[in-house]
């Protein structure tokens, strides 16, 4: 059964994924972890097996709350540059079964098939914990203060893409999404092929240092001017964000798309739901369906899922 949530008694909390609950199986769900970024074989196997987790066509995958991001010292010290950054690739947490003997004798193709982020942990773990100007360890006394003094930081999958990808947007320290079939946050939204290094494959994270070290000049900068100039939008009002606007914005733009598909007439403009200065100030990103510049509107983009690259279909 459902129950109400208690800070949001209108909502209803769901025990199971909402494509597998009748009452709700027609209703845009919004949630932190969408499995969405499937393949056509890897969808048709997950409706067999019962184990959909959203849908791609009206389901958002939003950001978590999390208070220690959105301060106001945080914020500023995420505005430091990429060349003034001593760390080239941070990570800080967990790697399961990483003390016991033998971890590092396993096969990358054991690791990788952990359910735990999907075993890009333990493969960072495993390659990387050695490499020069890579921090990976299993704790900081420095947490803050790494995130902000990094240039690259891993953002493993979690429930979603976890708190560690939205520590990396507000430090300005670019995100590596390694290939997933978790859906990024605001994906109709923010473009995300801008703000991070995305869809890296699994077996190609031992070569992460001369991968790194290839990217053409100036290209982490990019990166990073687009993560300041986006970054209040994944961040949620008691950080000055706008990530409950856009929450609005997107579950408009699903309805506007399913309204279409099933051939109605949309009446709304999803861009009314945002503060008028977000629209002015982020026109690219933020707009109506019915605008002749509105960006991919309705376009489902590949962020790597199990191939790797990122393209518009």
């Amino acid at each position: 059964p459902t129950s109400p949530s208690p800070r949001f008694p209108r909502h209803r909390a769901l025990p199971f994924p909402p494509a597998q609950v009748a009452g709700v199986r027609d209703s845009i769900a919004v949630a932190h972890y969408l499995l969405t970024n499937l393949s056509a074989a890897e969808r048709a196997a997950a409706r067999r097996q019962s184990q959909s987790c959203g849908s791609r066509l009206k389901d958002v995958p939003v950001p978590p709350h999390l208070p220690a991001v959105g301060s106001a010292r945080f914020l500023s010290s995420g505005l430091r540059p990429a060349s003034r950054r001593r760390i080239a690739f941070f990570f800080a947490g967990n790697v399961p079964d990483s003390t016991l003997p033998g971890f590092d004798a396993r096969t990358d193709a054991d690791l990788g098939a952990e359910a735990y982020s999907e075993g890009v942990r333990q493969l960072v773990w495993k390659h990387l914990r050695s490499a020069a100007g890579f921090r990976v360890v299993p704790r900081s006394a420095t947490y803050a203060d790494d995130w902000a003094d990094a240039k690259v930081c891993l953002a493993p999958m979690g429930v979603g893409w976890g708190i560690r990808l939205l520590w990396a947007v507000a430090a300005g320290c670019v995100p590596l999404m390694a290939s997933s079939r978790v859906a990024p946050w605001f994906d109709r939204a923010l473009p995300w092929e801008q703000m991070a290094i995305l869809g890296v494959p699994k077996q190609d994270l031992q070569r992460l240092p001369t991968t790194l070290a290839a990217l053409p000049d100036g290209a982490l900068e990019q990166k990073q001017r687009a993560l300041w100039r986006f970054r209040m939008l994944v961040l949620w009002p008691p950080a000055g964000g706008l990530a409950y606007h856009v929450t609005l914005y997107e579950v408009c733009l699903r309805a506007a798309g399913l309204a279409r598909r099933r051939g109605a007439v949309w009446g709304w403009d999803c861009a009314q739901l945002l503060p008028p200065s977000a629209v002015e100030e982020f026109p690219e990103v933020l707009q109506s369906p019915a605008s002749p510049t509105a960006r991919a509107f309705g376009a489902r983009r590949d962020w790597g899922g199990t191939t790797g690259r990122h393209r518009d279909r």
